[in-house]
């Protein structure tokens, strides 16, 4: 059917609906592609964003340093105590404690991956006030698992404190596995149900994602001494394989709607 027998009207009925369904099926083979490449390309953007999140943890992901080698010197004054640390430290935590009726003070130090390719500015120093109330101990942690090292203080109030890496996010990661595993049993048990099956897919990939995440940032062991940081990490890089996944997934079913 030409353009100058349209014009002319020498078409019938049949050829105006044929003419149509060839209009509407090149709008949407159009709609199509445009859908398919708006989710193609917010797939590979989730991608590359959890990748770069990946890399930004493990970069910055704090490395123990020992006593030696981080604290340069630890000087008593009458207000407080000054503690210089060495310039392979890139970040410290002082915390305190009342133990047993004592003012205790544990700190810490580390590195980064990104700290060791290049080390700029002078090295940190700390200052714990003596103002607000006594200083009894000062230990350090050198993060390994060993007693704490008394670095300030009457060595009578040394008590041999172990400072164990934190294990609670193995908690977590048991109930995102079990989860993922009482999930996959019912979409097998399910699998003939196509509506079930549809329903158990996404909500098996929300622990699937915890579980891949929590693998990334911190191994199969969960030991961490930075339990905010860690866990953070392990939010985000969750809730992006979830999208990656579902992207994934269900590009066929986006790009229809």
């Amino acid at each position: 059917m030409s353009k100058e027998e349209v014009k002319e009207g020498k078409v019938d009925k049949h050829d105006y609906r044929e003419l149509g369904k060839t209009i509407r099926a090149k709008k949407d083979k159009k709609k199509n592609f445009r859908s398919r490449s708006i989710i193609t390309g917010a797939l590979v953007g989730f991608v590359i964003t959890l990748l770069l999140f990946i890399a930004f943890d493990k970069v910055t992901k704090p490395l123990p340093i020992t006593y030696e080698n981080a604290v340069q010197s630890i000087e008593s004054k009458d207000e407080f105590i000054l503690i210089q640390f060495n310039e392979v430290v890139s970040d410290y935590n002082i915390e305190f404690t009342l133990y047993e009726g004592l003012n205790q003070y544990r700190i810490m130090a580390w590195e980064t991956y990104l700290s060791k390719l290049g080390r700029t500015g002078e090295p940190k120093s700390a200052i714990i006030n003596n103002m607000d109330r006594n200083i009894d101990a000062v230990y350090y942690s050198d993060q390994d698992g060993e007693k704490d090292k008394l670095v300030y203080g009457n060595p009578d109030y040394y008590s041999g404190i172990v400072d164990y890496p934190m294990i609670i996010l193995n908690l977590y990661f048991i109930i995102a596995s079990a989860a993922f595993g009482i999930l996959l049993l019912l979409s097998l048990v399910f699998k003939k149900h196509k509506v079930i099956s549809k329903i158990l897919l996404p909500l098996m990939l929300l622990p699937l994602s915890l579980v891949l995440s929590y693998i990334v940032v911190v191994g199969i062991s969960g030991m961490t001494y930075q339990i905010e940081r860690d866990l953070f990490f392990i939010v985000i890089d969750a809730i992006l394989f979830f999208i990656v996944f579902i992207l994934a997934l269900y590009n066929e079913e986006l790009i229809k709607e």
